[in-house]
């Protein structure tokens, strides 16, 4: 697979699935940085960028949720 298709299925996968998005594009980044070839750069920056960033928000998201839940148990209301 080259480059450049690697990018790409990093930044669409990047909304999908993260974590596989994250892989796609480090990997992407580090073939180019071997070969030299930097086509699909920007696509592979912006697939590693939007998945860290998904991840953080939803690992944000579940400890609220945790934390919410433990509120309400601890106040009796559920």
């Amino acid at each position: 697979m080259d480059n450049k298709t690697m990018s790409i299925l990093g930044l669409v996968l990047a909304f999908i699935f993260p974590i596989v998005g994250i892989i796609l594009s480090a990997i992407a980044l580090n073939k180019m940085k071997q070969t030299g070839v930097e086509d699909g750069k920007g696509l592979a920056m912006a697939g590693l960028i939007i998945g860290i960033a998904i991840m953080v928000i939803g690992v944000i998201a579940s400890v609220c949720t945790v934390c919410m839940a433990g509120a309400v148990a601890a106040a009796g209301g559920y």
